[in-house]
């Protein structure tokens, strides 16, 4: 998708700063004495397009691109920008300085909205730079850490090699256990005892009669479980 945007982008910019320059579109028009002229078919003038300012406008656009492909990450998420911002602050200067290039060359044709532009663009890098890394960080610090979330959840002890209390779920329910060194069981109402993620034992759909966990660690263990819709 991304590709066709940018492809779309140097196409409008060459066909901005390059074909609508070199074209005459002056023709036709008749004296104001009222004579009748034969129309003059448009012309190109391929030395308009090579002007300083074009020159650069198509350049710093491709330039542009070849940053934000750069930069481009496939199924970033937004709680993951504040360490993508700061990881690629370098790129990401580089990809400022260039839109800034961009504005300051084109501040004629764009007019009032030069200042608008410069003004967005240098609002979107402060949120990227200090505005969502900042959010998360405070976030951060009001939100329970993992730890403490785990430690508020129903826990399920367990001997060593040994099988923890039975849990049975409400139709519909799923439980779903954290920690480490255990084995999720599964008993049906046939009797079946299957083990989650175990190919050797796997699992089925129907009536399910409870669920427990065994330790593998040889040592006392313990585990948090809760219940899922």
């Amino acid at each position: 998708m991304f590709t066709y945007f940018f492809l779309a982008l140097l196409l409008a910019v060459i066909v901005w700063r390059v074909v609508l320059p070199s074209m005459n579109l002056a023709y036709g028009k008749t004296p104001t004495t009222g004579a009748l002229t034969t129309p003059t078919p448009p012309t190109m003038d391929w030395k308009v397009p090579f002007k300083k300012y074009n020159v650069w406008t198509i350049v710093l656009a491709v330039v542009g691109a070849g940053i934000f492909w750069k930069l481009y990450k496939p199924g970033l998420r937004f709680s993951q920008l504040g360490d993508w911002s700061w990881e690629n602050w370098l790129w990401l200067l580089a990809f400022w300085g260039v839109l800034t290039a961009l504005i300051a060359f084109n501040e004629k044709s764009l007019g009032s909205w030069a200042k608008t532009l410069q003004s967005t663009v240098a609002a979107a890098m402060f949120i990227m730079f200090l505005g969502i890394p900042s959010w998360f960080w405070v976030a951060g610090i009001f939100s329970p850490s993992q730890q403490t979330q785990q430690l508020a959840r129903p826990m399920l002890k367990m001997p060593p090699n040994g099988d923890s209390e039975r849990i049975s779920p409400d139709a519909g329910q799923v439980v779903i256990f954290t920690g480490d060194g255990f084995e999720h069981h599964v008993v049906y109402a046939d009797g079946n005892d299957c083990i989650v993620g175990n190919p050797a034992s796997p699992c089925k759909d129907g009536p399910i009669l409870y669920q427990y966990v065994r330790d593998t660690t040889g040592k006392s263990n313990s585990v948090s479980y809760k219940l899922m819709r």
